[in-house]
């Protein structure tokens, strides 16, 4: 009889460790997945600090001189306040050939007027939990009715930026994209 008892106790045990197995497992995924949902966070955050920073930039250098969401673009009912970028009577042509999209001479980080010359940009930046967290920028023009089509050969009126970020806890970079019109 206390051989089958011995057994039974064994038999219990393994139960009980393989159940105080399986639910440590399960917290520690529980705990895994939190930790990537915050850095994904932080990260998607920077990313969205520096799309909401380009967006305060003219479209291109060509009017970069131009006022910026302030001034009206007409008067009386209907007013409507001018958008960042616009210019008119400004084509296509008129700006920045899509082979020399990036910073002019003399341009540095965050000195930027217009949004190509964001293209290149690297940033690191520390994060109190996360570490480091790098941001890449991309520029380029697309098609105006299909901004998935990326155009290499000449201007248009719509330019579109990929902002990469990436940070550690993360399984891939991050991609946010943002498309302004001109």
């Amino acid at each position: 009889m206390s051989g089958t008892n011995s057994f039974l106790i064994l038999g219990a045990l393994v139960l009980l460790s393989l159940l105080s197995l399986s639910a440590n497992r399960t917290m520690l995924s529980s705990y895994a997945n939190l930790l990537e949902t915050q850095a994904m966070i932080a990260t998607i955050a920077e990313a969205e600090n520096l799309i909401q920073e380009i967006s305060s930039k003219a479209f291109d250098e060509a009017v970069s001189d131009i006022p910026t969401s302030s001034g009206s673009l007409f008067t009386g009912k209907g007013a409507k306040k001018v958008p960042p970028g616009w210019s008119k009577g400004k084509k296509a042509s008129d700006f920045t050939p899509p082979g020399l999209i990036g910073k002019e001479k003399g341009e540095e980080y965050p000195n930027f007027n217009d949004v190509d010359d964001y293209k290149g940009l690297e940033i690191t930046s520390n994060h109190p939990v996360f570490g480091t967290i790098n941001v890449t920028v991309d520029v380029f023009y697309v098609d105006p009715n299909n901004t998935t089509i990326i155009s290499t050969s000449k201007q248009t009126l719509v330019k579109k930026v990929e902002v990469k970020a990436f940070a550690p806890g993360l399984q891939d970079t991050l991609k946010l994209y943002h498309v302004f019109y001109q």
